[in-house]
């Protein structure tokens, strides 16, 4: 094929994006166009490489972009709902491939259950979430809100209004979904086993699998590193309820780490806590002399060296979460702790990986023996196999999706 394969990426301001858009410019059968719409002056939050980005300001200028004809796929980075609206404007010759991160399959929208339906949370993680939800909604069982004679007639008429909007706008919002889901040519996920759950649970999806092992970014491997003392132990990535963090501290209370070695908790990337990077440091149990608290975004050399210090990692992640600081661990050498029934630990169990359980693996013992040298060099070999002939096996990939359209149309 000497035509080169047109792809429209549509993304977000996200750390991601310098990576993978390394990896699809190295593509020699492709050309990128990496179009971000902006009503307003707009400056880039965590994308270094803003020369290959065109911003567009008109909104007539931008959704154009949806049904020209010189583009052949549309790629999605993510598929949040606020980005469902542009499938009206793509035209059916559009190859539409969704690149999957994790919150647009595991999480609930408009009232609607999550695509893929897990309990994210343990105990004592839910159980905050729970008292935090309490805080901020106050609840009335039906009754006592008919028949409260001290309650606002004008305030019962407009909950009742409310609520009946939340109801039509979920059962609209439900029929658009399917309509979307259904119209994807092609899913990536991070990892393989969520291709088949999707197939499995969600009635409406038939995309066809892509890039069904491997990531769409740029991989660099530098030569084979283990850190063979006892270095610091990574908790969790980010701040976010699905780290279950709470429930990984109850865990660890009482463990005496040997002196120099510290607990890592990057929180300087996420939502959740009241977005407050400090609230998890003050309800939790962890010691202020053995912890220590990632506030401040890192660029991501910066960040590999505190890896790099490490040699243990906690993740306690029950939806596939964090595969990026799980791949940099394993390529590090660092011995991997994960729920028995999270996503991630079967995918990476099914691989081959050496990794470990919280459940019960997660002790003082454990924790204080990094992986053999035998156990990092096979992780490692893993990781950079699932990664050889990489760019020819994608670029492939993509000859073949345009040549079944083609075929297709003829």
């Amino acid at each position: 094929m000497n035509k080169k394969i047109i792809i429209l990426h549509i993304f977000h301001d996200d750390k991601f994006f310098d990576s993978v858009s390394d990896f699809f410019d190295s593509l020699s059968n492709t050309e990128n166009k990496y179009i971000y719409y902006s009503k307003s002056d707009f400056q880039f939050k965590y994308i270094r490489k803003i020369e290959k980005i065109t911003i567009v300001s008109e909104y007539h200028e931008y959704i154009k972009w949806f049904s020209d004809k010189t583009i052949d796929i549309i790629f999605f980075h993510s598929l949040p709902s606020d980005k469902y609206f542009l499938f009206k404007y793509i035209d059916k010759l559009k190859i539409i491939i969704w690149w999957a991160w994790g919150y647009d399959i595991y999480s609930s929208c408009l009232g609607l259950p999550p695509l893929i339906k897990l309990n994210l949370f343990k105990p004592k993680t839910e159980n905050l979430i729970r008292n935090l939800r309490k805080k901020k909604i106050i609840k009335y069982n039906v009754k006592e809100f008919i028949f409260n004679k001290d309650m606002n007639l004008f305030f019962k008429i407009k909950c009742i209004l409310r609520k009946l909007f939340y109801i039509l706008k979920s059962f609209s919002f439900k029929n658009l979904q399917q309509q979307v889901i259904s119209r994807i040519d092609y899913f990536l996920p991070v990892l393989p086993i969520e291709y088949e759950i999707m197939k499995s649970s969600v009635p409406f999806f038939s995309a066809k699998p892509f890039m069904l092992s491997v990531s769409p970014s740029k991989t660099v491997f530098p030569l084979y590193y283990k850190n063979n003392t006892n270095g610091n132990i990574l908790i969790g990535n980010s701040l976010t309820y699905e780290n279950n963090h709470l429930d990984i501290f109850e865990m660890l209370c009482g463990i005496k780490l040997a002196p120099g070695r510290r607990f890592v908790v990057p929180v300087n990337y996420g939502n959740d806590y009241n977005s407050d990077p400090y609230y998890l440091k003050r309800i939790s149990n962890m010691s202020e002399d053995t912890t220590v608290w990632l506030t401040e975004f890192l660029q991501y050399n910066e960040y590999k060296k505190i890896i790099k210090k490490c040699s243990h990692a906690i993740f306690g992640h029950v939806r596939q979460q964090a595969m990026g600081n799980i791949f940099l661990c394993l390529q590090n050498g660092i011995k991997i702790y994960l729920y028995r029934d999270s996503i991630s630990y079967k995918q990476l169990l099914a691989w081959g990986y050496c990794i470990f359980s919280i459940e019960n693996d997660l002790t003082v013992e454990s924790l204080n023996q990094p992986l053999t040298d035998k156990q990092s060099v096979s992780n490692f070999n893993l990781l950079k196999k699932r990664n050889l002939s990489k760019i020819e096996n994608v670029e492939k990939e993509l000859s073949d999706i345009i040549l079944l359209r083609e075929n297709k149309n003829h």
